[in-house]
């Protein structure tokens, strides 16, 4: 066995209480391998004296003057007193293991106020801190040391019996090795088992167990009495002649109504005068047994959906569906049975995310000198971790347990999403919705499909907007350049024509003119082309032309 027995303080959760006791069997190498650094010499020697007594047909037994006590004389023991209140017979003979050679052992748990000494003292930095000391610590003023002073602070202790309360061995209490505290207060101190006394905090448990049991009792109560009937049941009675079977059959009245009552057969004596007139005696009254075997196989099947309904197991939940029912029928029943079911999971995640916080609380003292190691994780890949224990020591973590079930829901509609994705054409988060089996990891996955649908949005929307700026300010340079080509041109035209008429008027001259004024008139014209403005190329190539021709000397 291996029970824990609470000292309930009102608290809902046994980590919490002040105090509790576990009883478990163990045998006494167990006990031994188990408590060999607590126990001395004399209690090693006294549990293998113990040890070897035993034999498998019958309990180890140990007469009282043989009985041990941690911290007594010899020449007292006889003296010690039991449970009840009597004294231990130095001759008498106690039970010290059961005939299966275990040992009751029992660890009482408890709070209780030790003296502890706090020391304040002044960091290299300046700052004034408070922590914890030996109680023989010496203040050193020169490293900072202001004061120390003695405050009371909740610990636990733990306490073994090795035996029963006659021949046991008693441990002296000890401190847990492992304390767990609370971060901002350090009175708050926890027990190292654990478990929920109760589902809702004032009211009584309502498990499913307790509710069912007396469903359970008078299931069986309607058995015993089906069966019952059953067995008294006659039902049709065949009379068969005895000539027909053995004429030598001699049997008592007796023996006949037990042949009768076992296989329904009644021999008769077909040789007596009186057999015609007897068996027309004879006749089968109904007593209504056999509406009374079906009415309580009814009632047997009413008290059982009862049971059902109150644990809230309708036969939806079962698995048991009708054509006629539909779906959403179906639904809306499988969705309020479980909402009674749903509270007690809920209660026994809270419970299990104490037990995790428990376990991480020891990791911190097991893994203070950084732990390396491996796991298979949620895509069934073997993941490496390393953990630094200096910051594991001191992170405070958060745990939350879910329920299977509704997880499971999950998944099916974040893999309905990720394959939607997939069909979207991101072929990498359907290939992941199909390896993984963790729905914090898809939706995280879905999360960041999200983000990058939503970033392309907006990089598409960035572009759109930036193309439109582009195509108004080309349009916009376009217009000027429009406006600034004609201003241009009309800033131009006249006095290109002007100087096309000058330009004439040379040329004219230049034909009519002698040597020596034909060298001043290509000089003027030269001073022409360079006055006029470049992108006119008609206007340039006439007047390269004429220059040409008055270069050759065409006249």
């Amino acid at each position: 066995i291996d029970e824990y027995y609470a000292i309930d303080n009102g608290n809902d959760y046994v980590e919490d209480h002040d105090a509790g006791v576990r009883i478990r069997k163990m045998t006494i190498p167990q006990i031994i391998e188990a408590f060999h650094d607590r126990l001395d010499n004399e209690q090693l020697k006294y549990l293998r004296d113990l040890s070897h007594q035993y034999t498998s047909t019958g309990a180890t037994t140990v007469k009282g003057n043989m009985i041990f006590r941690v911290g007594q004389e010899t020449e007292n023991i006889e003296r010690d007193l039991n449970y009840s209140g009597t004294l231990i017979d130095p001759g008498k003979i106690y039970t010290f293991c059961d005939d299966q050679g275990y040992l009751e052992v029992a660890t009482i748990v408890y709070k209780t106020q030790v003296q502890t000494k706090i020391l304040t003292y002044i960091n290299p930095l300046g700052e004034k801190f408070e922590t914890e000391v030996f109680m023989d610590y010496k203040i050193d003023k020169f490293i900072g040391d202001i004061k120390t002073q003695i405050i009371y602070r909740l610990r636990v202790y733990e306490q073994h019996r090795l035996g029963d309360e006659h021949a046991g061995i008693y441990l002296k209490p000890e401190e847990i090795p492992v304390q767990r505290t609370d971060l901002n207060n350090a009175n708050q101190c926890k027990l190292p088992f654990n478990g929920r006394r109760r589902i809702f905090p004032g009211f009584p448990n309502h498990g499913i167990i307790k509710v069912l049991l007396p469903y359970q009792i008078f299931i069986n109560i309607l058995y015993l009495s089906r069966e019952r009937a059953i067995a008294k049941n006659q039902g049709k009675i065949m009379i068969i002649p005895q000539s027909l079977v053995n004429t030598d059959l001699n049997l008592s009245e007796d023996e006949k109504i037990y042949y009768m009552m076992a296989d329904g057969k009644l021999y008769a004596d077909d040789t007596a005068a009186n057999f015609a007139i007897a068996v027309q005696a004879l006749k089968s009254v109904e007593t209504g047994d056999t509406e009374y075997i079906l009415g309580l196989g009814a009632l047997k099947e009413e008290t059982k959906q009862a049971a059902q309904e109150d644990v809230d197991m309708n036969r939806q939940r079962l698995g048991q569906t009708l054509a006629s029912d539909g779906k959403y029928t179906t639904q809306q029943a499988l969705f309020r049975s479980s909402l009674g079911s749903a509270i007690i999971n809920e209660t026994f995640n809270k419970t299990f995310e104490k037990d995790y916080e428990a376990d991480m609380d020891y990791s911190k003292i097991a893994w203070i000198d950084g732990k390396k190691g491996n796991y298979i994780n949620s895509d069934k890949q073997v993941a490496f971790f390393q953990v630094n224990g200096t910051e594991h020591s001191g992170t405070s973590y958060g745990i939350f347990a879910v329920n299977s079930v509704v997880e499971e829901e999950d998944m099916k509609e974040l893999k309905a999403l990720a394959f939607s994705a997939g069909q979207n054409g991101d072929l990498v988060v359907a290939a992941e919705a199909i390896r993984t089996d963790s729905s914090v990891k898809l939706s995280g996955l879905i999360r960041e499909y999200d983000e990058l649908l939503n970033t392309r949005k907006e990089n598409s929307a960035k572009a759109e907007q930036d193309a439109v700026k582009q195509v108004a300010q080309i349009e916009s340079q376009t217009e000027q350049a429009k406006l600034d080509s004609n201003e241009r041109i009309a800033k131009y035209d006249g006095k290109i024509k002007f100087m096309l008429k000058q330009i004439d008027i040379l040329i004219a001259e230049l034909k009519i003119a002698s040597d020596d004024e034909q060298a001043n008139i290509k000089a003027r014209l030269e001073d022409k082309k360079i006055d006029i403005h470049p992108p006119v190329d008609d206007l340039l190539s006439k007047l390269n032309q004429w220059i040409s021709l008055g270069k050759l000397g065409l006249v």
